[in-house]
């Protein structure tokens, strides 16, 4: 799933994630016992003010507590308050957090109550803070999530955190008062060095995971209505849980001036009893409906719309529109006498034509139609075009106009007895030649073929053909024997005529008889001798190494990082000769304080 994808079901995640858990008010007037913290010298004060349902503390070495009203927390601590419950702890009497159903957070809290440093860790779920005094010079307080760091000396603002259906960690930021400094990390804890502040009214969305970290732009947010591509987004109101709802109510009850008003928060939560009042919206026409609204005087919001009935036509007499004719129609009408609206409409049906008698406009032929047309008497327009069928050729008998050859067809024609024209041709096929007996021209020879001749009896026209010969029968004899490297000769006599000619017989070759030699001063190679009858001699080299021993080539070593490959090839384990092709190129290495080990066995030495 896509970022954007993540981004445009963050209303949908809220709703799940954050849910509306039970309501927390805050007491102003709350006294704590002071206590150590992390069980050191700081002197700082924190403890839960009020919580419902279950929350669960888990410290070091310790079994798992229901969280209590009164009950001291300390640095370390680990908070997860469940479903249906919430929990609001004060810090140092000046610092107010708001845990919402389904909120995971620990705390890191050091320093004293003048110079204190707290750093609330959330993995998910909301966490809503509030500080009524400015931090001192040197005071820190952070809410930390997977993905970012908030920073603030003063201020009210909730911090959410969920993961998305594209799988990214999301961190949603709303300022209600003051400025927050927000800084993206990466879940690594790595930040991009990117940093912004929001103040009042504004919100900030994080999203990142292992390798990045980045603000989501309003281009990607379902609920920014007017984009202007930017990563200050406005707060989603009208999204907040109605105990996040109260707790700001109160929070404005105690003097706070945030980013909205007390009754138009209360009334986006549903918190606030509406002012309802009557008005006219629209008046009731003869056709359409009118209908009055019923609006809220606190947050303006139309509640209920009351429908006023149409009043209905007041329709006249019937008016001619149009007259009828003698193919189209006509039309009458009947207008509202209160608003002219036309109420209702009819048709006045056509006349019809008066058809006179036909006119032939046309005679038919033999291969053309004829043609008649009637017009009407009162509007003098065509009315009814009828077609006189063509009767078609009427043929004669078949007439031989050429007749056929042994080599050219012939032809018949038939004739139409009415007009003349040709209605049909026919082919007559061609007889072909009527061959007589072939006769002799004259006789073959050796050196020359015979002709012979044939004649058409119908047409008296010849053809002749060939009848062999032009060919000698010879007989063979060896006049020269030929040898190893020289070509021999033979003679040739005509059986037929007496005629003679030579003709070449092709060498013989050697032919070779091989003898290994003993005692060779190269151990891998096979040497033989091979002799022919007629004295030529001939040496052949066989190569018989094994290569079995890997040889270095070369390498290329970053002894720094300790990386890097080497070559190698085989040599012969007998003679120690290299084969040309290396087994392998890539070979990785291991480094030694001795020198480089290669995968394959082959050391190289510094």
């Amino acid at each position: 799933m896509s970022k954007t994808t993540g981004v445009k079901n963050l209303t949908k995640a809220l709703k799940i994630k954050i849910g509306v858990g039970a309501g927390a008010l805050l007491a102003t007037a709350a006294i704590v016992t002071g206590v150590f913290l992390a069980r050191e010298e700081s002197f700082r004060t924190i403890a839960v003010e009020e919580t419902s349902g279950t929350t669960l503390v888990v410290r070091e070495k310790e079994e798992p507590v229901n969280a209590y009203e009164g009950m001291h927390l300390y640095s370390g601590d680990d908070v997860s308050v469940q479903k249906e419950s919430d929990m609001t702890m004060v810090l140092d009497m000046d610092k107010y957090v708001y845990a919402q159903p389904e909120t995971h957070f620990w705390l890191e809290c050091a320093g004293t109550a003048e110079e204190s440093n707290t750093v609330i860790r959330v993995s998910e779920g909301s966490v809503l803070s509030r500080i009524t005094d400015n931090l001192n010079e040197g005071e820190v307080y952070k809410v930390d999530t997977p993905n970012s760091t908030m920073a603030v000396r003063g201020t009210v603002f909730r911090v959410t955190v969920y993961r998305g259906e594209d799988g990214l960690v999301y961190t949603l930021l709303e300022v209600f008062e003051g400025v927050v400094e927000a800084s993206p990390k990466t879940e690594e804890g790595e930040y991009t060095g990117v940093s912004e502040s929001f103040g009042p009214g504004e919100a900030a969305l994080i999203r990142g995971n292992v390798d990045f970290s980045e603000f989501v732009r309003d281009g990607e947010v379902d609920w920014v209505e007017n984009k202007s591509d930017t990563i200050k987004l406005p707060i989603a109101y009208k999204n907040l849980p109605q105990d996040t709802a109260r707790v700001l109510v109160r929070f404005m009850d105690d003097g706070d001036v945030l980013s909205i008003g007390k009754e138009l928060l209360m009334d986006y939560a549903q918190l606030a009893e509406h002012r309802m009042v009557t008005k006219e919206g629209k008046a009731a026409t003869c056709t359409e409906t009118g209908y009055e609204e019923v609006w809220c005087e606190v947050c303006n919001e139309v509640t209920k719309i009351i429908e006023l009935p149409a009043l209905g036509h007041a329709p006249g007499d019937w008016e001619v529109t149009k007259e009828a004719t003698c193919e189209e129609t006509g039309a009458r009408q009947k207008v509202c006498s209160l608003c002219k609206t036309v109420c209702d409409t009819e048709e006045m049906e056509e006349l019809g034509h008066q058809p006179g008698e036909a006119q032939i406009t046309r005679n038919a032929t033999c291969t053309r139609d004829g043609e008649q047309v009637r017009y009407c008497v009162v509007c003098e327009k065509e009315i009814e075009r009828v077609v006189v069928k063509a009767p078609g050729h009427k043929a004669g008998d078949e007439v031989v106009v050429t007749e056929a050859t042994c080599t050219e067809d012939g032809m018949t024609v038939t004739k139409c007895l009415v007009c003349g024209k040709t209605v049909s041709e026919e082919t007559i096929p061609k007889t072909g030649h009527t061959w007589g007996n072939w006769e002799t021209i004259s006789t073959a020879s050796c050196t020359t073929q015979g002709r012979e001749k044939r004649t058409c009896s119908s047409c008296g026209i010849s053809e002749e053909q060939s009848t062999g010969g032009g060919t000698h029968n010879w007989v063979w004899t060896t006049t020269l024997d030929p040898t190893c490297d020289e070509a021999g000769e033979q003679a040739g006599n005509c059986s037929a005529c007496g005629a003679t000619t030579t003709s070449p017989i092709a060498a013989t070759g050697h032919s070779l008889t091989w003898t290994p030699v003993q005692g060779s001063d190269f151990p891998c190679m096979e040497m033989s001798i091979g002799v022919c009858n007629c004295g030529y001699e001939e040496t052949q080299i066989v190569e018989n190494h094994i290569y079995e021993r890997h040889e270095h080539m070369d390498h290329d070593i970053h002894f720094e990082t300790g990386d890097g490959t080497v070559s190698c090839v085989m040599a012969c384990s007998i003679c120690g000769q290299y084969n040309e092709t290396p087994i392998h190129t890539m070979c990785p290495v291991t480094i030694t304080s001795e020198g480089i080990k290669c995968a394959c066995g082959v050391e190289v030495p510094y």
